[in-house]
């Protein structure tokens, strides 16, 4: 996840947005204890916020589960606490919310790769390919 956040900051970063990094948790930081899997969460969820914080200058926030403080907030990297819910949360705010989706960007190869869903719009595909093709020509 630090690493998915490093290219996360320098690809909007070449695109001219400036980073504001929202890093989520299974679980309230006082649900601590709860569950094995809602504490290592925290705790993994404390140590990344830190580790971007020691070796990054961009502004990093540890919002646990309240994803909903994290959108309000303006933040424009959100990390998942695992590939798992961040599923969830793409096919709650893309296909059941209606928010627009431009595929996600796949780092580490030379060429542009845009992830979408099967389960796209066709405004979604379409946002994907212009997006690919943007990408492309810079």
């Amino acid at each position: 996840r630090y690493e998915i956040t490093l290219n996360c900051i320098e690809f909007l970063k070449k695109v001219g947005k400036e980073p504001k990094i929202a890093i989520l948790a299974e679980g309230r930081e006082d649900d601590f204890g709860r569950g094995k899997e809602v504490s290592n969460s925290i705790v993994d969820s404390k140590k990344l916020t830190k580790l971007i914080e020691e070796n990054t200058s961009e502004e990093v926030k540890n919002y646990f589960i309240l994803i909903e403080k994290a959108i309000n907030s303006d933040s424009n990297i959100i990390i998942a606490p695992n590939g798992r819910v961040g599923n969830i949360i793409f096919r709650t705010l893309v296909l059941l919310s209606s928010w627009p989706s431009y595929g996600a960007v796949t780092f580490g190869i030379d060429s542009v790769y845009i992830d979408t869903s099967r389960d796209q719009s066709i405004d979604g595909y379409v946002r994907s390919l212009t997006l690919a093709n943007d990408l492309s020509n810079k």
